[in-house]
């Protein structure tokens, strides 16, 4: 709907000549060229421009090869249609991108605080045996450099990893992304998340989350009227050994949000963290505040390999600088 273009084509039929007509046995071939295409709005937010695209076509089937502008970003079309297939068999039409931190800006992606770097991403839209549209999306994230700060997580480029999941109209959510996965050399995490009108995360849940071999934990987050995420974790282990070195980083990302949320609680149970120098903490229970970029409230508490208690915590005196205090 709302598409415009120009089309231009030629088109040959082949069929008996005879007292009967069948109309089965016409023979079709040809080609057909749609340039200048025109779309707004597509999926509520993005405007297609530019598109051409070629339709080849016979009797047994149509393919069609294009390319075109997405909000100003290049893309590719590939699709095909077999004739006497039924709908859950069609090949899918294949939309494919590389995004580079401008292009994610121009899509509204506001992802570029935890991702630096081109990102090749194939979308695919295929149909359900009960005729329903798939919509599903991966991105190389390979060449990619990640940033996970909550979790003091990072990935360099050059290292393997990728993330897909599928596109659903949500019920209380503009969007669901299920069957989430974001899996890399060092990196394993499934669930599902939901987006706001603002086509932004409001909502997740990561019940299988792993990384650096032998972190295991479910984590969920709500995104709060405060603007604030709510973010519980229970897990049997947890490497924090990137975590607690991160406390003690000087300065901030040096990417920013375009609409940065105003903070984060974690509230955190865990069986087993691990740190430095071959000491463990049992029974770990964290309470972690940020507002913007900085570290607000800490408090942890766990028993040493030894048995001897350790609580930590973050204090601050109106006008004094922060103080972390560890006692054991």
């Amino acid at each position: 709907d709302g598409a415009e273009g120009k089309v231009e084509g030629q088109i040959k039929l082949a069929m008996p000549v005879g007292d009967e007509f069948d109309r089965s046995l016409i023979r079709a071939e040809g080609k057909v060229k749609v340039s200048d295409g025109r779309m707004k709005q597509v999926g509520g937010s993005l405007d297609v421009q530019g598109a051409g695209v070629t339709f080849e076509f016979s009797d047994k089937a149509i393919d069609a090869k294009g390319e075109m502008l997405v909000n100003g970003v290049p893309a590719k079309l590939t699709w095909q249609r077999i004739f006497d297939a039924p709908p859950d068999k069609q090949p899918p039409v294949r939309l494919t991108m590389v995004l580079d931190n401008a292009d994610r800006n121009q899509l509204g992606l506001d992802v570029n605080h935890m991702m630096q770097g081109e990102v090749p991403v194939e979308v695919t839209v295929s149909r359900g045996p009960q005729g329903d549209s798939l919509v599903r999306m991966r991105a190389d994230l390979t060449n990619a450099e990640l940033n996970v700060d909550t979790i003091a997580w990072r990935k360099p480029a050059g290292r393997s990893a990728y993330v897909q999941f599928d596109i659903v109209k949500g019920r209380t959510a503009k969007y669901e992304l299920q069957n989430l996965q974001l899996a890399g050399d060092d990196i394993a995490i499934e669930g599902s998340a939901s987006l706001g009108a603002d086509n932004r995360p409001m909502e997740f849940h990561f019940p299988s989350f792993s990384f650096n071999v032998v972190t295991r934990l479910d984590v969920r987050g709500k995104l709060r009227s405060d603007n604030v995420w709510d973010i519980k974790a229970k897990g049997s282990t947890f490497d924090g050994r990137d975590f607690f070195r991160a406390l003690f980083n000087v300065g901030a990302a040096s990417v920013k949000p375009q609409k940065p949320r105003a903070g984060t609680d974690v509230d955190a149970e865990i069986d087993t963290v691990i740190g430095f120098s071959e000491v463990s903490l049992r029974g770990v229970k964290l309470k972690l505040s940020k507002r913007g970029d900085k570290l607000s409230g800490l408090a942890v508490t766990g028993t040493l390999d030894g048995g001897q208690p350790l609580a930590v915590e973050l204090r601050q005196k109106p006008g004094e600088p922060r103080r972390l205090l560890a006692d054991s």
